[in-house]
């Protein structure tokens, strides 16, 4: 998002969370940057539109090829009291 136009990431900020809200009945609250990539002004728009900003301590490590078993001990045992993961969603290629 800090590469695009402000009037560009903020129209997708809003469509995104329309479609959360259409989805889940809620409108989102949070906002976490792709790979936690933020500019001053990208910071400014989040915040003017009432989100607060998330980042994680954690990578799950779920992309590489691990077992749920192995994702679980993994972040279980580099988590604590105000800890934030991070996880994909990696499916299997056909």
């Amino acid at each position: 998002m800090k590469n695009l136009p402000h009037e560009e990431a903020r129209s997708q900020l809003n469509y995104m969370s329309d479609i959360i809200q259409w989805v889940a009945g809620i409108r989102p609250r949070f906002f976490r940057p792709l790979y936690g990539a933020l500019n001053d002004e990208t910071i400014r728009m989040v915040m003017c539109l009432g989100y607060k900003i998330l980042f994680w301590d954690v990578d799950s490590l779920d992309w590489a090829g691990m077992t749920a078993t192995q994702v679980s001990n993994n972040v279980l045992s580099h988590t604590g009291p105000g800890s934030g993961y991070a996880a994909k969603t990696v499916l299997p290629s056909a």
